[in-house]
């Protein structure tokens, strides 16, 4: 049997996108609170309620090509990923970027990229080439 190695690991920083809004410490002081996340969205038949990020804006933090060619949950993935590199102090410099991660968590992220690609196919259209990396 291999031996697994076991280096140490170190979290130096954590973002979230969330019902609540953007930020960790808004999400931690609205989990202490109680508050409930749950809202209905406009935009959907009929209007069911569910737990979408609210308001979030697609900041000029992300190439307007990348906006285009990605679902918006990646642009949720990439503030959430921004959030940490700053609570960790920027540490590209002094870290090899072999040694530095992003662990991800998300419920069915890219569904409406994947259902409007669908619906393309159903009636004869053709997909863009970024359809699955988009998401």
């Amino acid at each position: 049997m291999s031996r697994v190695n076991q280096s140490n690991v170190v979290v130096t920083g954590m973002g979230a996108v969330t019902p609540y809004g953007m930020g960790v410490e808004i999400l931690w002081n609205a989990l202490l609170s109680g508050k409930k996340a749950l809202r209905q969205v406009s935009g959907l038949s009929p209007k069911p309620l569910v737990g979408a990020p609210i308001d979030f804006p697609v900041t000029s933090d992300i190439e307007p090509k990348v906006v285009k060619q990605t679902d918006r949950f990646v642009h949720f993935a990439l503030a959430a990923a921004k959030e940490a590199w700053r609570q960790a102090r920027n540490p590209g410099s002094s870290v090899p970027s072999h040694r530095i991660g992003v662990v991800i968590g998300n419920a069915v992220g890219g569904l409406s990229t994947f259902r409007s690609g669908t619906l393309t196919l159903q009636t004869g259209g053709r997909l863009s080439p970024f359809f699955v990396p988009a998401f």
